[in-house]
């Protein structure tokens, strides 16, 4: 991403990929395509780069961080995005 808010779209088959929301006030999100649940529930799983996992088993359908947070989305299937400096995870 660039300035402004950048939304990348990820899900299963997407293969490997990375996306860098980019710095400034703005809302840099990632939206997980086709899944049935929330992360960790739904066939995909979230770990941020300290290696704390993110779990969402109410499926609310976003989480939103309260800074700019750094991971790793990994699908079932084996694809994986690589993330940095997001805001926002919706599903």
């Amino acid at each position: 991403g660039g300035e402004g808010a950048d939304t990348a779209l990820f899900g299963a088959g997407a293969g490997d990929d990375s996306f860098v929301g980019g710095d400034g006030a703005w809302t840099d999100s990632i939206h997980i395509e086709n899944v049935t649940g929330g992360p960790g529930f739904g066939g995909w799983t979230v770990t941020l780069a300290d290696g704390t996992p993110i779990t969402d088993a109410a499926d609310h359908g976003e989480i939103v961080f309260d800074t700019a947070v750094d991971g790793i989305v990994a699908m079932s299937d084996g694809s994986e995005m690589t993330f940095e400096s997001i805001e926002r995870l919706s599903w």
